[in-house]
Protein backbone atom coordinates (compact mmCIF):
# COMPACT_ATOMS: atom_id res chain seq x y z
CA UNK A 1 0.00 0.00 0.00
CA UNK A 2 1.30 3.43 -0.94
CA UNK A 3 1.50 5.88 1.93
CA UNK A 4 0.39 9.38 0.99
CA UNK A 5 1.27 12.53 2.94
CA UNK A 6 -1.56 13.62 5.20
CA UNK A 7 -1.87 16.90 3.30
CA UNK A 8 -2.54 14.98 0.05
CA UNK A 9 -5.22 12.89 1.74
CA UNK A 10 -6.91 15.98 3.19
CA UNK A 11 -6.95 17.71 -0.19
CA UNK A 12 -8.26 14.58 -1.93
CA UNK A 13 -11.04 14.03 0.60
CA UNK A 14 -12.01 17.69 0.64
CA UNK A 15 -12.19 17.78 -3.15
CA UNK A 16 -14.07 14.49 -3.28
CA UNK A 17 -16.69 15.58 -0.76
CA UNK A 18 -17.12 18.97 -2.46
CA UNK A 19 -17.65 17.32 -5.84
CA UNK A 20 -20.13 14.78 -4.44
CA UNK A 21 -22.08 17.63 -2.84
CA UNK A 22 -21.94 19.69 -6.04
CA UNK A 23 -23.35 16.96 -8.25
CA UNK A 24 -26.01 16.00 -5.71
CA UNK A 25 -24.68 12.53 -4.88
CA UNK A 26 -24.22 13.46 -1.21
CA UNK A 27 -26.08 15.86 1.04
CA UNK A 28 -24.62 17.93 3.86
CA UNK A 29 -26.24 15.82 6.59
CA UNK A 30 -24.66 12.67 5.16
CA UNK A 31 -21.30 14.41 4.89
CA UNK A 32 -21.45 15.41 8.56
CA UNK A 33 -22.31 11.81 9.45
CA UNK A 34 -19.36 10.59 7.39
CA UNK A 35 -16.98 13.03 9.02
CA UNK A 36 -18.11 11.95 12.49
CA UNK A 37 -17.62 8.27 11.67
CA UNK A 38 -14.29 9.07 10.04
CA UNK A 39 -13.05 10.78 13.20
CA UNK A 40 -14.12 7.78 15.29
CA UNK A 41 -12.66 5.10 13.02
CA UNK A 42 -9.83 6.82 11.15
CA UNK A 43 -11.15 5.31 7.92
CA UNK A 44 -10.77 7.16 4.62
CA UNK A 45 -13.77 9.11 3.36
CA UNK A 46 -13.90 7.36 -0.01
CA UNK A 47 -14.06 3.97 1.74
CA UNK A 48 -16.80 5.06 4.11
CA UNK A 49 -18.96 6.57 1.37
CA UNK A 50 -19.27 3.25 -0.41
CA UNK A 51 -19.20 1.09 2.72
CA UNK A 52 -22.24 2.92 4.12
CA UNK A 53 -23.97 2.84 0.75
CA UNK A 54 -24.27 6.61 0.51
CA UNK A 55 -22.82 6.82 -2.99
CA UNK A 56 -22.79 4.11 -5.65
CA UNK A 57 -19.38 2.70 -6.57
CA UNK A 58 -19.87 3.82 -10.17
CA UNK A 59 -20.61 7.43 -9.15
CA UNK A 60 -17.62 7.45 -6.84
CA UNK A 61 -15.38 6.14 -9.63
CA UNK A 62 -16.64 8.80 -12.04
CA UNK A 63 -15.86 11.56 -9.54
CA UNK A 64 -12.38 10.11 -8.97
CA UNK A 65 -11.70 10.08 -12.73
CA UNK A 66 -12.66 13.75 -12.96
CA UNK A 67 -10.24 14.52 -10.10
CA UNK A 68 -7.34 13.02 -12.04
Amino acid sequence: MIRRPLSDIIVFESTLSAELLKIGKLDSASLLRLQTIQQETGERLNSLVSKLGLVAERDLAEVRIVQL
